[in-house]
This record gives C-alpha cells, structure tokens and sequence, in this order.
C-alpha cells in the first residue's frame, strides 16, 4: 500500500505547501453494492488496494488533484478531479463523469483549497461510483491527511481526544435497503506507554435517507478499544454496540466490528479512524475525527 504524506513543522492545510505534490493516502472503509433487491458488502479487495489523491500545489492552493483507487477494477486511475465543488445533497463535493460514463464523487469534509477548518491536519469524506442513472456500485468512507512520523509519536503520558463520527446505518428488509446517516460525538483515550486505545461514542442520531424523509432517531452507543501497531503511528481493535434504543436502525447490543485509525499531525495532535458493526442483521460503518 502507498505510503502517506508524513507531517512536518510549518506545513499542514492551514499553512500548505506553496510548490510540489504530496499524495495523501487513504485510509477506508469500501463497499459494494447490488440492485434487485439492493444490498451491500464490505469490498475487502478494494480496501487492501486503497487509495490515494495526489495533490499539485501552486502559489495560491492546489493546481491538480489526481484521485486514484488502487483496485484496477474499478476503473479510477490517475484520474483529474476538478478544482471547483458542486453541491450534491448539501455537501461540497467533486464529481467527474468516467469514461464509461459511470459518475465519480468525491466528497472531501475539510476541503483542501480552503484554510477554514476544525482539524489542520487531515481531511474525511467518502467517495462513491454510480452507474450513470444514478445507482451506487461502489462506495467509501475514509481518513486522511499528514500522518504523524514515528519520531513524532509521544512514548509515555496519556492523551484524550475529543470530536465525532459520521456514517450510514443500513437496515436490509427484505425487499429493499433504508439508509440512515449517523452523526454523534467521540472521545479517545490513548495510553502511548502501552499503547492502548480506549473511548466511546454517544448521542448518536440516525437520520433517515433521503434527509427529511422521516423523523431522526436516537441510534446505538458504541465503545472502541484498539492497540498502537508496533513501529507505526497507525492502530487497529474493535467497535462494539454498547447500548440499543431499539429504533427502526438500530443494532443489537453487543454487536461488533472493526476499528481501523491513524494519528496525524506532528506530535499526534490529531486522530482519525474508520469503524464498522454488524449484528447479523443490520450494520453501520463510518468514520471518526478528533483532537486533544
């Protein structure tokens, strides 16, 4: 897998380079999807094969943005994103017709021609591919952004981060597949002598798509716990349901999955980190950001 961009003083995207290229690797959570009736898989093959936006600086922002993903299959190779974002259901997003003509979207939350942003070193998004009447193929969550050095990883004390997740909750039926967008707060605990990650996430609301559509929902607690990988900035563990309020898209307490993170920043001043559960049933999957 490509290397990221590794965070150095006096350069982030508040203060970005003014020169260059830096390709920031992606770090995600990738599904597939099918119609009649829908449904959706994790795509294993395309999250070992990641992906990466290689970034074109000039004087005044980014010249070029090349958005790759590294499973050839689908078909996104060295591709030009436009400098300019449209609004696709709220959200600033950049999107290009393939050659195909199946429709790449971008959707980059912390956008890296701005300098007006909660978190300075990372960005967080998704991405999809749909077909060219609209319906999803593919899609991601993901993380990334200037990845903390191995120099830069604090060796003792103890850190707590504090910001939130987004995601989408799926609850198959059957006959059809209801989406719900998920937002609540995070915090992490992170020990840097042993290296053990713990936290929880809360107030989490369910939001059924499209937006409107229904009245939101109060949606599962969740609690994380993971290890810091030996000789890397990087982590992994596990997301499990901690409590259920037994709302249309809600899981099942005790419910699990994985926890996937990485510290940005040049003394890990910044976390994000992409998670997922399953009951069986119905599953969520997303991504979380904070800061100490």
């Amino acid at each position: 897998m490509t290397t990221g961009a590794t965070a150095t003083a006096g350069v982030n995207f508040d203060t970005p380079p003014t020169s260059g290229t830096t390709t920031f690797r992606l770090l995600q959570s990738s599904r597939s999807w099918t119609s009649g009736p829908p449904t959706s898989q994790a795509d294993a093959t395309t999250d070992a094969a990641g992906a990466t936006t290689k970034v074109t600086w000039g004087s005044s922002g980014p010249s070029a943005l090349v958005f790759t993903i590294g499973n050839s299959a689908l078909g996104v190779t060295n591709q030009a994103l436009p400098l300019a974002t449209t609004v696709v259901n709220g959200k600033d997003v950049r999107q290009v017709t393939l050659a195909d003509g199946r429709i790449l979207t971008v959707y980059l939350n912390r956008d890296i021609i701005s300098t007006t942003a909660q978190f300075s070193w990372m960005v967080y998004g998704n991405w999809n591919i749909a077909s060219s009447g609209g319906a999803v193929l593919n899609s991601a969550v993901y993380v990334a952004g200037f990845e903390t050095p191995l120099s830069g990883k604090p060796t003792s004390g103890t850190a707590t981060f504090n910001g939130f997740l987004e995601g989408a909750a799926l609850a198959p039926n059957g006959s059809g597949l209801p989406v719900a967008s998920l937002t609540g707060t995070v915090q992490l605990n992170v020990n840097w002598t042993s290296g053990a990650i713990t936290g929880a996430a809360s107030s989490i609301v369910a939001a059924p798509l499209p937006l409107g559509s229904q009245a939101n929902q109060s949606w599962n607690n969740l609690s994380f716990s993971g290890t810091i990988l030996s000789g890397a900035t990087s982590f992994s563990g596990t997301t499990t349901v901690s409590s259920s309020p037994g709302s249309p898209f809600s899981l099942t307490t005790g419910a699990t999955g994985p926890l996937s993170g990485q510290f940005f920043g040049t003394t890990a001043q910044e976390v994000g980190a992409i998670w997922g559960v399953h009951d069986g049933t119905r599953g969520a999957t997303g991504y979380l950001v904070a800061k100490q």
